[in-house]
């Protein structure tokens, strides 16, 4: 009984990293799972069925009675005025894979380059640009 219920667990453990491998690469396109040996095998252990089914479990059902916010939030602190690129595909991939609030902190700069890409950031222009640093000296 113990050794089924070890099998099963370590089974499940299993699901949930090739899971999590699959998810990640998933929006890359990639057709390989990871580059490790052990997700490499799972990729041909694993049936593509399963993998739904895990990936299903690990995410959260939306109901009726939920509101925005509840499936996360994440904050993204960069961007000037030359960068203003990876804050925003940072914020947009964390809204891409699940999170409900994404707020981006950068300089007063970048904040409408970047809230141009997408209204769904929360820009909030607080960092001080390298200008300001000059004045605070």
């Amino acid at each position: 009984m113990a050794l089924a219920r070890h099998s099963a667990l370590s089974r499940h453990v299993q699901l949930a990293r090739a899971a999590r491998s699959y998810k990640a690469t998933a929006a890359t396109g990639s057709r390989q799972i990871s580059c490790n040996a052990s997700a490499m095998e799972l990729q041909s252990s694993v049936p593509h069925k399963e993998l739904l089914r895990a990936l299903k479990d690990m995410v959260p059902s939306l109901t009726t009675d939920s509101h925005k916010g509840q499936a996360g939030k994440v904050g993204v602190v960069g961007g000037c005025r030359e960068y203003t690129g990876a804050p925003f595909f940072a914020a947009m991939s964390s809204l891409r894979m699940g999170c409900d609030l994404a707020y981006v902190f950068c300089t007063p700069s970048a904040a409408p380059v970047i809230k141009g890409y997408s209204p769904e950031l929360i820009v909030i222009p607080e960092l001080l640009d390298s200008r300001d640093f000059v004045n605070v000296v």
